[in-house]
């Protein structure tokens, strides 16, 4: 026997082997954060933070509730994939710590629970990544000892087509996106339980020609049935595409097994059942009337086209940014269907050419990366005519049971509900929907390479360990490629970086990119902060201008992907907010001066304004609470640099009504009403600040000046000013307690201390004014110099 075919012929040995490889593969992947999809599906999904608590939930709601906080109609059809949530609940019961405030308490959400902390900076993701490894290698050994079972004709050339096919789908560079990504595990779980169920069913058939008792091979075989339709509905709870083994399965038994068709429809009859209660369930979660329907929207229709009659205009006078004047129904229209049609058979051809050369690669295949096609391009007539070629092939030759037409049209069964010829599935095609079919294209490439090893060996050529060598080179090649790729999904700024090189005209990843840029932004400030906390004033001011400068920059680098994301989708509720952060958080920075922070503010009103028009599920509250500090902002620059009070209280009051429980907002019209001499609302409105904010120091000092400006003027409230006292008193004492080294202290002291000793000479108190005049020539000697005393 050649060597290789007795290493071939170790099944153990192999089957680890394939294990090994796969976890080779993807072993740089274990440093890895979250990316894409994994924000709704885990560490910001509700139900997971809870831990096994929120199983019950996440059996009983769509997939998208946990991220939304309800159960929205996010997607056509919704989705039911529970299986991989209540995994990452238990893992995250298992394996991550509560979490905690700054205050160290631990949070709860709305209905009492203990929320798990997720967060990128723990080493829950990298946990999960490990998870994803062994599930991945799992899957690989399993499909190698399936193909084993299934295929088990002529010993040597099964053994070889099983180990190509299991290291070439091991290998692929195409799945890197399925493994690479935590929420992938879905789609590994979904193919790991199919083929499971299609192992069972055929051990059901091959038992039933056992020579064992009658009775024992019935129960036997009935054991057999139970697991495989147990596996199917695992299949179907990880991922719905699973679906198509209940046509593949059959398939199978007619291809390798000499069975009747009525031996199929027993063996399937099982799954069938298996399907039906898999539907009834998913039918009695999702279905509930009284959502409403779902909108007309280009990143979940990928063949709806922007009308090319819509007009636009400056979102502000003067503005380089556009909005679209009158939007409505018609803006957004069906594409002719033979252009959907051609747009389709491009993304066939696409597929074939990422399996057979898989680069480059992206996460984003959304409009429009790819472009509105047509029967003209030439790339589409020959994909039309491969396709169609090869499906006609493989029926003619179903007869013959051809192993080629088999892989055929297991590849087509598998593709047909991502293909989006049946029903629209959000997106023009996406990697991760290779996963199951890709399965095929290893099965031909086996299968072929199978043919001309045999030939080479009949004819004792020479090629024979060329094309060994070949096919290891390939192989080799494939797996480097995977790992180079894992690189790339360390988290999405990484990710969105590399991949906008390749799919520079898809709306959905310009604006991910950018939010990922206004994210890393807030990050910068956050680090600054801490990192200027114990220098000194100087160094504070040098420190702040120079964090302002480099988010600044991560800002402006923002708009234009923004930009670019308006002109592809200028009704995007999430790139119209994102476009208005970004001129919020410009509008924010010390670095302009007060007319360029005026128009970045004003343009960022306008742009939350715009998201508000096109709000998205779940988007309210947000797009409220981000619009009402920009109204504070811009209220607090036109009353401080402007002068204008009255415009920044009618700005400060839609704040209000936007956020009524934003203190901040209730301490500037207090103080804006205070300038204006309305003493009675600056009172009320401190007040209220206090409220929400009792332990304020501003508040409590405005409305310590409050009380003593009403008490000074109106002999009948002179008991204000002994009011004001009392919480400047207590407001001195909560200053002295701050470290020496808080740049603020010193004059925080001062003003504290001066305000004290105007009340105490509003009372006509020279004791007290003698002691707090002693205390702020004790800090500052030069104090009452320019006055008298």
């Amino acid at each position: 026997m050649h060597p290789l075919h007795q290493v071939l012929a170790n099944y153990k040995f192999i089957q680890w082997f394939v294990f090994v490889i796969a976890c080779f593969i993807y072993a740089n992947t274990i440093v890895n954060k979250w990316a894409v999809d994994d924000g709704i599906i885990v560490h910001q999904n509700s139900f997971v933070k809870q831990g096994v608590s929120g199983i019950g939930s996440i059996l009983s709601t769509d997939a998208f509730a946990g991220f939304y906080g309800s159960d929205v109609n996010a997607v056509v059809g919704g989705r039911y994939r529970p299986l991989t949530p209540v995994i990452f609940a238990i893992q995250a019961e298992l394996f991550a710590s509560a979490e905690k405030d700054v205050k160290q308490k631990l949070e709860r959400d709305k209905k009492g629970h203990v929320a798990k902390d997720l967060s990128a900076e723990t080493l829950f993701p990298n946990i999960l990544h490990f998870s994803n490894i062994i599930w991945y290698g799992l899957l690989c050994a399993v499909l190698y000892r399936t193909l084993l079972l299934v295929l088990n004709t002529d010993a040597a050339n099964t053994n070889f087509i099983a180990a190509a096919t299991a290291i070439l789908y091991t290998v692929h560079p195409l799945h890197t996106e399925v493994v690479a990504n935590i929420k992938g595990l879905d789609e590994i779980l979904a193919m790991l339980c199919a083929l499971l169920s299609l192992h069972c069913v055929f051990r059901a058939h091959d038992f039933s020609n056992t020579s064992i008792e009658k009775s024992n091979k019935k129960t036997t075989r009935a054991k057999w049935l139970f697991a495989a339709a147990g596996f199917f509905v695992l299949a179907l709870l990880a991922k719905e595409t699973a679906v198509t083994f209940i046509a593949v399965i059959p398939l199978s038994l007619w291809f390798f097994r000499s069975v009747s068709a009525s031996t199929i429809a027993k063996l399937s009859l099982p799954l069938a059942i298996a399907l039906l209660l898999f539907l009834g369930l998913r039918t009695a979660v999702l279905y509930q009337p009284a959502k409403g329907a779902i909108a007309e929207e280009v990143m979940n229709d990928p063949f709806l086209v922007l009308d090319t009659k819509a007009q636009y205009a400056p979102l502000l006078d003067g503005s380089d940014i556009e909005k679209l004047i009158n939007p409505n129904a018609g803006t957004f229209t069906k594409m002719p269907y033979s252009n959907e049609l051609a747009t389709n058979f491009y993304t066939f051809g696409k597929y074939l050419k990422l399996l057979m050369l898989p680069h480059p690669l992206t996460v984003d295949y959304y409009p429009r990366h790819i472009a509105v096609k047509s029967f003209a391009d030439s790339f589409i007539l020959l994909s039309l005519l491969l396709h169609s070629a090869l499906l006609t092939w493989a029926l003619l030759n179903v007869r013959r049971k051809h192993f080629a037409a088999y892989a055929i049209l297991y590849y087509f069964i598998t593709f047909s509900i991502v293909s989006n010829l049946f029903f629209p599935i959000g997106t023009n095609m996406a990697e991760r929907f290779m996963f199951m079919p890709s399965l095929g294209f290893c099965l031909l490439v086996a299968y072929f390479l199978n043919l001309v090893i045999v030939k080479f060996k009949l004819k004792k050529s020479i090629a024979l360990p060329i094309t060994y060598s070949a096919f290891a080179i390939v192989l080799m090649l494939m797996g480097f490629q995977s790992i180079n790729r894992n690189r790339d999904w360390k988290n999405n700024l990484t990710l969105f970086s590399k991949d906008i090189l390749v799919s520079q005209n898809s709306g959905k990843l310009n604006t991910d990119l950018a939010g990922e840029f206004i994210a890393a932004s807030v990050v910068k400030r956050l680090e600054m902060l801490r990192e200027v906390e114990d220098a000194t004033l100087a160094k504070n001011n040098a420190a702040l201008h120079a964090n302002e400068q480099v988010r600044s920059k991560l800002l402006l680098d923002a708009v234009p992907l923004l930009k670019k994301g308006l002109e592809i989708h200028p009704m995007s509720n999430l790139t119209w907010l994102y476009l208005a952060k970004t001129q919020h958080f410009l509008g924010q920075m010390d670095i302009y001066n007060p007319d360029t922070k005026l128009v970045y503010l004003k343009t960022a009103i306008a742009a939350y304004d715009q998201a508000d028009f096109y709000q998205a599920a779940g988007m309210q509250e947000t797009i409220n609470e981000y619009k009402a500090l920009c109204l504070l902002d811009l209220g607090k620059l036109l009353g401080q640099q402007f002068g204008d009070i009255q415009g920044a209280i009618a700005l400060l009051e839609q704040a209000r009504q936007l956020a009524p429980n934003e203190a901040e907002t209730y301490l500037l019209l207090g103080t804006a009403h205070s300038m204006l001499g309305h003493f009675q609302k600056a009172i009320d409105y401190t007040q209220q600040s206090l409220k929400l904010r009792p332990h304020n120091r501003s508040a409590k000092e405005n409305l310590a000046v409050a009380y003593q400006i009403v008490g000074n003027s109106d002999a009948t409230k002179l008991n204000l000013v002994a009011e004001a006292e009392k919480i400047l008193l207590e407001v001195l004492s909560e200053e002295k307690l701050l470290p020496d080294n808080d740049t603020t202290k010193q004059s925080s002291l001062l003003r504290t201390l001066d305000l004290l000793y105007r009340n105490a000479q509003i009372r006509a108190d020279e004791e007290k004014a003698s002691t707090y005049k002693a205390a702020i020539l004790e800090i500052n000697p030069e104090a009452f110099n320019n006055h008298g005393g």
